[in-house]
């Protein structure tokens, strides 16, 4: 009997998390449900408005737009719960599986999409440096739902170095085969990531900072009243965040013959690459004459990408 070189290894979804969600969405979706009802309501008042009618229409076509918005919240909700139920993870040589309870669903490694998050090499920092930070872990499968691991919620440090033995190997000999037939593959993280990520870190950043402003200038006695806390949280998020929009840029693409910044600019030779630096959060190509092309770790593929250059460029990992 042949023996499988890489048994299988599984990841709970962490105990604590579990419950957080349920209470999370039993608080939440009511509430919800009734912000729908509320707007439903308004849209419902307005199309009587345009349509002329009076008491006898009023009514019933608030109470069934009300009605439609509070369903509809509910279903929103239901459905966003379901997306992130999942509760088990199974990391085989060839797949992996997924599972809430009962049938897992099998997703073969040649045939995910992307793989985005934290690189292994920043993943394996002093862990209070990931503990403390809001990072996922995404995977989408060609046809499927996107699967979202939170770090607060799932042990991604070692999914992601399980990911990273097992389903990264298979995805780079895709790749290449395809590379070696004469076409391309192109990385690139989620369209206009950093652009977001430095938007929200940066009114975070202001709006935590004018509240410390606020703080500081007030009496002793308001300043019991005001909560500190949450100013401080806000300006550490945002300058977490807006740290973090330096990882989500930059982008190549990889053929045969070279690199291209674009697909649309010229391509440079591989002999023109002079140096090739792997850091925790980034990877830099030095070329000859040129710019570097720095690659962000929430490209996605990020470590398929790493993995491919490094080959190329004969630079031991």
């Amino acid at each position: 009997m042949q023996i499988d070189p890489q048994p299988p290894v599984s990841f709970d979804r962490l105990v604590r998390a579990r419950f957080a969600g349920c209470v999370a969405y039993l608080l939440i979706t009511p509430v919800f449900a009734v912000i729908g009802a509320l707007a439903g309501s308004g849209v419902g008042l307005g199309a009587s408005a345009l349509l002329g009618g009076g008491d006898k229409i009023d009514g019933p076509l608030m109470l069934f737009f009300a009605s439609l918005g509070f369903v509809l919240c509910i279903w929103v909700a239901v459905r966003d719960y379901r997306k992130r139920a999942w509760d088990r993870i199974v990391i085989h040589a060839d797949r992996l599986e997924i599972s809430r309870g009962g049938k897992p669903e099998a997703v073969a490694f040649d045939a995910l999409d992307w793989i985005e998050g934290p690189s292994l090499a920043f993943m394996q920092q002093d862990e209070g440096l990931i503990l403390g930070s809001p990072y996922h872990l995404k995977l989408k499968p060609r046809g499927g739902a996107l699967l979202t691991l939170k770090n607060e919620e799932w042990p991604v440090r070692e999914i992601g170095k399980a990911l990273v033995e097992r389903a990264v190997p298979a995805m780079v000999a895709k790749m290449t085969d395809r590379i070696e037939a004469g076409g391309s593959c192109e990385f690139r993280p989620a369209n206009l990531m950093a652009l977001r990520l430095l938007f929200l870190g940066t009114v975070c950043l202001a709006l935590g900072g004018a509240m410390l402003v606020s703080w500081a200038t007030t009496s002793r006695i308001e300043k019991r009243i005001k909560p500190l806390g949450f100013s401080l949280f806000l300006v550490v998020t945002g300058g977490m965040t807006i740290r973090a929009a330096s990882r989500a840029r930059g982008g190549v693409c990889l053929e045969m013959d070279g690199v291209r910044r674009r697909t649309s600019e010229p391509i440079i030779p591989w002999e023109r690459i002079s140096a090739m630096k792997t850091a925790a959060g980034e990877t830099t190509l030095e070329i000859d004459g040129e710019q570097p092309i720095v690659l962000g770790m929430l490209v996605r593929n990020y470590e398929a990408c790493v993995s491919m250059l490094r080959r190329r460029l004969g630079v031991k990992g």
